[in-house]
């Protein structure tokens, strides 16, 4: 997961993130300073995150460079960003990648790893990706979106 924990901290994002954060397989990644670990923790906590493992983009490394060895060492099976370049250079390193459509991300889309959605649209997007034994609330915040059986 690549995009800001504050970014996320939405209850759309929350429901479609709660069933990977139930089973163990969330881990955000930051470049927010690790001097304010402590309080992002405290953030993604009270959001209902609490646990989840956080990396931080190390003090002067470039944020792409940085996402890089994170997902090197954490091996996810898909990574959501919010910012195009940093997308387009995880995905080209060969991580599937979903990049939220932000209005400061103009450009076309040149890696087949990588999807570009609207914000409002991660819960169903991250459905097409999850286990058909979701919770009632997630189910609920589907709205009848096609989940795979």
């Amino acid at each position: 997961m690549g995009a800001r924990p504050e970014r996320l901290i939405d209850p759309s994002a929350l429901a479609a993130l709660r069933p990977y954060h139930r089973d163990g397989r969330l881990a955000l990644m930051t470049e927010r300073p690790p001097e304010l670990r402590m309080i992002t923790l405290r953030r993604l906590a009270a959001a209902g995150l609490d646990g989840v493992p956080l990396h931080h983009v190390g003090l002067g490394e470039h944020a792409a460079y940085g996402k890089r060895r994170i997902v090197r060492a954490v091996r996810p099976e898909l990574t959501i960003e919010d910012d195009l370049w940093i997308a387009e250079f995880l995905a080209r390193s060969g991580y599937e990648t979903l990049l939220v459509d932000e209005r400061y991300n103009q450009g076309a889309i040149r890696s087949i790893n990588l999807m570009r959605f609207a914000r409002g649209d991660l819960i169903r997007v991250l459905a097409l990706r999850l286990p058909p034994d979701l919770d009632q609330e997630t189910e609920e915040l589907l709205g009848g979106a096609a989940v795979p059986a």
